[in-house]
Order: structure tokens, then sequence, then C-alpha cells
């Protein structure tokens, strides 16, 4: 579940700041816009309140990477 909400808070904030804060700052923000950037805004501050970030960087940055093969594995070539 943790990488749908990653990725969930990822690609609200790329809309957030490609989307909706050049149309915010150009004053060019029509109701559906303004509509769709309160939702996602609002999702963003409750993802970033929720996540376990530390479980998040020491599992998914820090953990050492595991092979995909064994140690006994040989190659195909």
């Amino acid at each position: 579940m943790l990488p749908i909400l990653v990725f969930e808070l990822v690609w609200k904030s790329i809309y957030l700041l490609a989307v909706s804060l050049p149309a915010w700052r150009a004053g060019q923000m029509d109701a559906n816009l303004l509509g769709n950037a309160k939702t996602c805004l609002g999702s963003v501050i409750v993802l970033l309140i929720i996540l376990p970030w530390p479980y998040l960087f020491s599992h998914y940055i820090k953990a050492p990477a595991e092979r995909w093969r064994g140690a006994g594995a040989s190659s195909s070539k």
C-alpha cells in the first residue's frame, strides 16, 4: 500500500507544480482548475502527515538492494 500512497503523493505534487501553480501565477485559474488544485493540495497535505517517513527511508532508500539472482546462479551467456 505504501508504494501506491507515495505514487499518489508524487503525481499530485507534479500536477500542483506543473499545472496549478503556473495558472495561478498567470491569473488564469478557473473554477474547475481551482477545485482540482484544492483537492490535490488537501490530499498532498494529508499524505505528508500520514506517511511513515522513517519506515520509508529505512526500508526503501537506506536498505541495501537484494541481488536478482542467487550467488550460485550461473549466467545464461
